[in-house]
């Protein structure tokens, strides 16, 4: 877009490689000359090393921004600490405290340098989920999924459609493992990547690292390495999981009015890993609108996000996204359907997949199973009833067992009468109906 392609220069080697100079860090100088004054500002006095550390550059080059302060007599040397190479220590002027209130009014921004737009798209390319996606295999996804009695059919669909890194919709009757699937998927998804912890566009700032998704490598150094620009944290891929909270303004870029800073929309947060939407269509907007947000993206891979100036940035959407609804998809809008080239429909348990996922779930929670107990269950109350089969009625049947047993002070099994009573808790009845005791 016009305007972007002037910013700064970037290292030779590319945006990861150690910065050598202000130029190299490939942003405004006053951006940094800013940054580096309301560090002083807030701290008094610090030496260039505890300056470096803060804005996360080498020494060198914060001591040539310390370097431009003292020039322009914003900053002092207060003197050094003795030792066989002197450190010096720097503190504020009287000037400088008037530019640090000025640069406050601007923007309360105070962290790790910003790195440049131009160089964050590269590094979202270069690391691409569909890297990490392209080798699942068969036996991965097998294993991923091994708590839950998965039907092959849904193997067969799913595995394809995770290798190729293009958005899923997985739907289904409630309760049938949509959620677990999706959640389990995230473990097939390895590697690391790195995020920048703001970047920079015509002087306005985005916070894009954060802990509640980006999780460090080595927490114990914040992943900071002396060969590489340490503006990017290094952290596994990002995992962003939303419900019914998603809201149209989560998907753009969020002005503070008090610190003057945007924070990353979600989406931006999971660029290089999974976008997981949990129960579409129960949001607080309108499935349409979503729909309406995110055609573009989907099917260019970049997304349009307003600054509060008004200016528009064109962002990369590089991200697994993957939706989960109860919804029929016959019901959804064919424009957005195209752009979602898998469709995964979860199933109810055939007899055969309830039968094992009761087997399983009695063996875990304690209870010893009975097959005359099982085939009781079966045929009252679901032949009978006309009910269908649930993934989900196993664990939740067998957890009123041993809730009940627990309550009466017995050992919890497939008795009859443990059966009825966790039956009548579980299912809804008509208030004119009640279930036969006989």
């Amino acid at each position: 877009m016009k305007g972007e392609s002037e910013s700064p220069r970037m290292p030779a080697g590319g945006p990861l490689s150690k910065p050598l100079s202000v130029d190299d860090l490939g942003v405004s100088r006053g951006v940094l000359v800013d940054l580096a004054l309301k560090l002083l500002y807030f701290e008094g006095e610090m030496d260039g090393s505890e300056i470096a550390n803060s804005m996360r550059t080498p020494l060198p080059v914060a001591i040539d921004l310390l370097d431009m302060l003292r020039k322009e007599r914003l900053c002092t040397v207060l003197g050094s600490d003795r030792g066989v190479v002197p450190v010096y220590r720097y503190g504020i002027t009287e000037a400088g405290v008037a530019r640090a209130r000025e640069a406050l009014s601007r923007s309360e921004y105070v962290g790790p340098a910003p790195v440049s737009l131009g160089g964050y798209r590269e590094i979202v390319k270069r690391q691409s989920v569909a890297m990490a996606c392209s080798v699942i295999r068969r036996e991965d996804l097998e294993q991923a999924l091994n708590e839950l009695v998965v039907n092959p059919s849904v193997t067969n669909q799913l595995g394809p459609a995770l290798n190729s890194a293009q958005p899923i919709l997985l739907y289904g009757a409630p309760g049938n493992g949509k959620t677990y699937i999706a959640q389990n998927i995230v473990n097939l998804v390895l590697g690391s990547i790195f995020v920048p912890y703001a970047c920079e566009i015509e002087g306005q700032l985005i916070k894009i690292y954060d802990p509640e998704y980006h999780s460090l490598v080595d927490g114990s150094v914040e992943g900071r390495n002396v060969d590489r620009d340490n503006r990017w944290a290094l952290c596994t891929r990002p995992v962003v999981m939303v419900g019914g909270e998603l809201t149209l303004t989560s998907l753009g870029l969020v002005f503070d009015p008090i610190s003057k800073c945007h924070e990353a929309s979600l989406q931006m947060k999971a660029n290089g890993g999974i976008f997981f939407i949990d129960d579409f269509g129960r949001q607080l907007l309108l499935p349409e609108e979503l729909l309406n947000r995110w055609i573009v993206p989907l099917e260019a891979q970049v997304d349009y996000l307003a600054l509060h100036t008004g200016k528009q940035v064109q962002i990369p959407f590089d991200s697994l996204v993957i939706f989960s609804t109860n919804l029929d998809p016959s019901t959804l809008d064919e424009a957005f359907l195209r752009r979602i080239p898998h469709k995964v429909m979860i199933p109810n348990p055939t007899l055969y997949e309830y039968y094992m996922l009761f087997e399983r779930v009695c063996q875990a929670k304690g209870v010893p199973f009975d097959k005359d107990g099982f085939s009781y269950l079966v045929d009252k109350y679901y032949r009978k009833a006309n009910r269908p089969l649930r993934a989900c009625h196993p664990r939740d049947l067998v957890d009123q067992i041993v809730t009940v047993a627990r309550f009466n002070e017995q050992e919890p099994g497939l008795s009859k009468e443990n059966i009825d009573q966790a039956c009548a808790n579980y299912f809804v009845q008509r208030p004119s109906e009640g279930f036969d005791e006989s």
